[in-house]
């Protein structure tokens, strides 16, 4: 048995030039970027492990990792990650090994981008990773190896003091974790005078998203907007508040990615931030969810 039907024209559209980025490489679907430590500690040479993230619609088109740009004594590498892609591919994630190249200093990765076609508004958007800031270190080592005493107490006493300092970490960080969390909403009246005292645009975005983290989670983490748009909604808040949290994040990233920020918007735009760290601290703190949000 067959069935037949009449054949049907499905007109396709190029790309417009006129607006294209030079970072557009055709994906057709929003993504979002976001980069974070995958282990708080730095290994034996100083070198640190991070992840870096791609979300959205937009991600099985992603080709190869978004390029990051660093500057600072440390070299960066970045590895396709052993994991699987997630929620049908609308998630990837790289393995980034920054080690350091010379001694003591500060790392600065980003603010990097990469441009998607908006096909509802018909314009290119960017995908804005946000910079991440790392102090790096590199143990002096003079080529001896180290000489291990022996003997048939040194393996139990070895095993005695491992066990003591483990089990002194694990106490030292859940005390510092409790601190942390008891700590993020308090922060937010410090968190606007570091706001005001943002120097551009790029600055002004890094401490408005540190804000965000620091209330909702406990911690200044690097996430993304996606993942605080998940947090908000998580913490009942106001869709009005989040809203306007949300749209504020986007004028702040189209600003980065556009012309020089005058000082009049930038001033502007430190007082809207300031503005939304104090209603979302209240929204928090079980008042009024933030529905009063213009």
């Amino acid at each position: 048995m067959e069935i037949g039907s009449e054949p049907e024209r499905i007109p396709v559209y190029p790309f417009p030039e006129t607006g294209r980025p030079d970072n557009f490489t055709g994906l057709a679907d929003s993504v979002c970027l976001s980069l974070y430590p995958a282990t708080p500690f730095a290994g034996q040479g100083g070198e640190m492990n991070l992840v870096l993230v791609a979300e959205g619609p937009g991600t099985p088109l992603i080709e190869d990792a978004p390029a990051i740009s660093l500057v600072g004594p440390a070299e960066l590498r970045v590895f396709e990650s052993r994991a699987a892609p997630e929620h049908d591919g609308r998630r990837r994630t790289w393995d980034v090994v920054i080690t350091p190249t010379g001694g003591d200093g500060q790392v600065v990765l980003g603010p990097d981008s990469i441009a998607w076609f908006d096909r509802d508004d018909l314009r290119f958007r960017q995908a804005v990773l946000s910079p991440c800031t790392l102090r790096v270190s590199r143990p002096e080592r003079d080529g001896t190896p180290p000489v291990l005493p022996t003997g048939p107490e040194t393996g139990r006493s070895q095993a005695v003091i491992l066990t003591v300092v483990l089990a002194s970490l694990a106490l030292i960080l859940a005390l510092v974790a409790v601190a942390y969390v008891r700590r993020g909403r308090k922060w937010a009246s410090g968190s606007k005078n570091a706001l005001m005292q943002c120097p551009d645009i790029e600055d002004l975005l890094s401490c408005f998203e540190a804000a965000l983290m620091r209330l909702l989670s406990g911690r200044p983490r690097y996430s993304g907007i996606d993942a605080i748009e998940g947090l908000l909604s998580a913490a009942d808040v106001g869709k009005l508040l989040s809203r306007s949290i949300i749209r504020h994040w986007r004028d702040m990233e189209h600003a980065l990615m556009g012309r020089a920020v005058g000082s009049h918007d930038l001033e502007r735009l430190k007082r809207r931030s300031c503005d939304l760290v104090e209603m979302l601290e209240a929204a928090l703190a079980g008042g009024e969810r933030g529905d009063d949000a213009r």
